[in-house]
């Protein structure tokens, strides 16, 4: 029988007002944190304190969830109401981030700012700075969904994760349908970038067109000779509306390359014009064939 996987938690340790979160008090909290080997969420209600040290049950949590009529509570405490014992959580404490197996399931805090909060085992793991954690890692995070208190993380992120807290499984496989999965965001442009480079070996990259203002767009290469302009936009996690493509304002480009490991919505495939869809099976092959994106890849996951 298959060996079932534990699941992996991120957690916010910031129970604060948005004033105070990067105040003296919220770092000495996280210092505990670390120190304590605990983690937890707010919201915390004097009013369940006789239930202090009580494991998660529907009970307790349903009572919780009418007392505070809290949307976000309540997203935050059901996912806490799903955290076993054995499970992975991943944190950031005062700016390093942080891995532990969790020692038990959630219980009701004697502490004066957690409704919640549960243990990790044998200490924390110290991962390191963003910029130390895995690539493909720091991408998932970065996410809309992990900018709350609580969310699961799943797909390659997960196992990974499970593999640096020391929970051995088999090294990972990727393949030309979950290869975007491996990197980041940022990696995810620059192979984009190598590839166009690959596709139109004339054009020359302007580092100045990478602008926020400009979000339809990641940057623009261009033919000295010609003039005339490429551009691409790339997405891991989200889908793209190839419909914002084909207006009046993207006309001007003589190419718009574009990749969504999500996928793509609101066009006709015989009307694309200008826009150039990459299929996976392009885009895997020039990153197996590159050492830069091997090199990133190859300490957690192999090539089919």
């Amino acid at each position: 029988m298959k060996e079932k996987m534990p699941r992996v938690w991120w957690v916010q340790c910031k129970p604060f007002g948005k004033s105070e979160r990067n105040s003296d008090a919220a770092k000495k909290f996280q210092n505990d944190c670390l120190e304590h080997n605990f983690f937890g969420m707010g919201w915390k209600s004097y009013k369940f304190d006789e239930y202090s040290g009580k494991e998660y049950n529907e009970d307790i949590a349903s009572k919780y969830k009418n007392e505070l009529h809290n949307r976000t509570f309540t997203r935050a405490l059901n996912l806490y109401g799903e955290m076993k014992q054995g499970d992975i959580v991943f944190t950031r404490l005062n700016e390093i981030y942080y891995l532990g197996i969790i020692s038990f399931i959630p219980r009701i805090s004697n502490h004066e700012r957690l409704s919640w909060y549960s243990e990790v085992k044998q200490g924390w793991i110290k991962l390191g700075t963003g910029k130390e954690i895995p690539h493909h890692i720091r991408g998932k995070i970065s996410g809309k969904k992990y900018q709350g208190t609580v969310a699961e993380i799943d797909g390659l992120s997960a196992l990974t994760l499970i593999d640096l807290a020391g929970i051995k499984c088999a090294k990972r496989k990727i393949n030309e349908n979950n290869f975007y999965e491996a990197i980041s965001d940022e990696d995810l442009e620059d192979l984009m970038a190598h590839y166009m480079s690959y596709k139109n070996s004339k054009y020359i990259f302007l580092p100045s067109s990478c602008k926020k203002n400009t979000p339809g767009i990641e940057y623009v290469m261009y033919d000295p000779i010609t003039e005339k302009s490429i551009v691409c936009q790339t997405k891991v996690k989200q889908r793209i509306d190839i419909g914002e493509y084909l207006g009046d304002n993207y006309r001007k480009y003589e190419t718009i390359y574009l990749f969504s490991g999500a996928g793509y919505d609101n066009y006709n495939p015989n009307e694309l014009n200008n826009v150039y869809i990459v299929e996976r099976k392009e885009l895997y092959d020039i990153m197996k064939n590159n050492k830069h994106f091997s090199n990133i890849v190859s300490q957690h996951f192999s090539f089919v």
